[in-house]
């Protein structure tokens, strides 16, 4: 395969047939070193773009590389962004759908539901927390289509951060009424917690992000 014979709607398309085939694949970045963080972006809009034109309605945003040392590690200033619509949303108390998924792994999240629209330029954390109505405890199921989950900056960026499906939980916060960088995450595997984490590990404060 040469250079060439990539785009980014190639790059799209191919993406949103792993997707949709279950058939995960090696870094296309591999293949093709065109491929960009301002390529990636162009691909992850063409995917929007065809998700919108079947149906699916944007829902919100997901942010990747949330932590200032991935970020260095990755050579980057700011977190990666993504988009997640109503076909990525998980009614509470369902199962994780395995037979829609290639090889899924779950994420604790904090959400933030908008109450009005946020724009830049100038957006400072206040001003952030300032447009959100209500924070919620939210589960990502990420789900690369990369074999191993192994891709570059580029790829995770062409491939919507490896999204897969989210659960929201049913208790909503406003943000004055939450502390968080202190807000805690616990993981716990047949009632023993293994691995705990709080708000402070996204840019020292989830708002930042």
């Amino acid at each position: 395969m040469t250079t060439e014979t990539w785009n980014a709607a190639r790059v799209a398309d191919t993406l949103l047939s792993c997707e949709r085939g279950r058939t995960p694949r090696t870094s296309i970045a591999a293949e093709w070193p065109g491929l960009d963080l301002h390529t990636a972006y162009i691909a992850q809009d063409i995917a929007l773009a065809d998700r919108r034109s079947n149906g699916e309605v944007v829902t919100g945003v997901k942010l990747g590389l949330t932590s200032r040392a991935k970020q260095q590690q990755m050579g980057v200033d700011e977190p990666s962004v993504a988009w997640l619509t109503d076909a990525m949303v998980l009614p509470a108390g369902l199962p994780v759908p395995a037979d829609r998924l290639i090889h899924p792994r779950a994420e604790p999240e904090i959400a933030f539901v908008m109450g009005r629209r946020l724009a830049g330029p100038g957006v400072t954390a206040a001003t952030a927390l300032a447009a959100v109505d209500v924070i919620l405890g939210a589960i990502e199921i990420i789900d690369s289509r990369y074999s191993g989950f192994k891709f570059t900056l580029a790829d995770a960026v062409a491939d919507n951060n490896s999204s897969g499906v989210y659960v929201t939980g049913g208790i909503a916060r406003r943000a004055a009424d939450v502390d968080l960088p202190l807000e805690a995450c616990l993981l716990e595997i047949d009632g023993h917690v293994v691995d705990s984490a709080t708000g402070s590990a996204v840019l020292g404060n989830p708002a930042e992000a």
